[in-house]
C-alpha cells in the first residue's frame, strides 16, 4: 500500500514491486495474497491493474497491537 501511495501510476508501481532491491523481499508475495482475496470478494473476477492500484492508494491498515511501541491504541 505504501508503494502505491509513493508512485505516480500503476506502471511505476508494478515495476517497483517486481524490482529486486527496491521493495522488501516479500512485497510481490504479499501483493499476490491481496489480489487473491480481492478476487474472491469480487465474485471471482480479477481487478484490473488500475483498479488494484486505486484500491491500494485508498486502503489503510491501522495497527492495533497493544504489545507494540506504536499503534492506534498507544496511550498518549
Amino acid at each position: 500500500m505504501n508503494q502505491a501511495r509513493h508512485t505516480k501510476d500503476v506502471e511505476e508501481f508494478e515495476r517497483q514491486v517486481a524490482q529486486a532491491n527496491f521493495s522488501p523481499s516479500k512485497s510481490e508475495e504479499k501483493l499476490n495474497v491481496i489480489k487473491y482475496h480481492l478476487k474472491l470478494a469480487n465474485n471471482n473476477q480479477e481487478m484490473s491493474g488500475k483498479e488494484l492500484y486505486s484500491f491500494l492508494n485508498h486502503f489503510y491498515l491501522l495497527g492495533y497491537d497493544l504489545g507494540e511501541e506504536e499503534g492506534e491504541m498507544e496511550s498518549k
